[in-house]
């Protein structure tokens, strides 16, 4: 009978800390972190499929055709109208979030301008990435899905930091 009680005992104890390592994880899926966040009153949610990444190609010419022929289809929140307690746990999510399936790539603060990137890789190729940008009045989260390599990234961060 005390075997008994102690294995109920343990199972309660486990069942009760389980949940609560879970929602200290903050594992999510990109799928369910950008329903999350479209879902948020104001928020701005656009997807390009491969229909419009194409039909952009066409109109694109140069270094910026030739990176998006490697790109099949992004998604975009924007949730700059949205408000200041929506921005604020869009902030804190983004603060401790673990994507699965991706690998935090790099961080950067300057001023009051955060950005955080993660990357899914697959067979030495970038399959898809997501930027997340915090700051005073920019609030967005995108994903761009494709083929990639780390030169094609580094050239983009490049290209970024010269328009500034």
């Amino acid at each position: 009978m005390n075997t008994l009680r102690r294995f109920i005992f343990t199972l309660i104890v486990f069942l009760t800390i389980l949940p609560a390592h879970s929602e200290d994880s903050r594992v999510m899926t990109d799928d369910a972190l950008f329903k999350q966040l479209k879902e948020m009153e104001d928020a701005e949610f656009v997807s390009v499929n491969s229909f419009m990444m194409s039909m952009g190609r066409m109109m694109a010419s140069g270094e910026e055709k030739t990176f998006l022929e490697k790109i099949s289809s992004m998604r975009i929140v924007e949730l700059s109208a949205c408000s200041a307690e929506h921005r604020s746990e869009f902030v804190d999510l983004l603060s401790s979030i673990e994507l699965q399936d991706y690998e935090p790539a790099q961080e950067e603060v300057v001023g009051n301008q955060r950005t955080r990137v993660f990357v899914k890789v697959k067979d030495e190729l970038i399959r898809k990435f997501i930027i997340a940008q915090l700051g005073e009045k920019e609030f967005l989260l995108m994903q761009i899905n494709g083929k990639l390599t780390t030169e094609d990234m580094e050239n983009l961060a490049r290209s970024k930091s010269s328009s500034k």
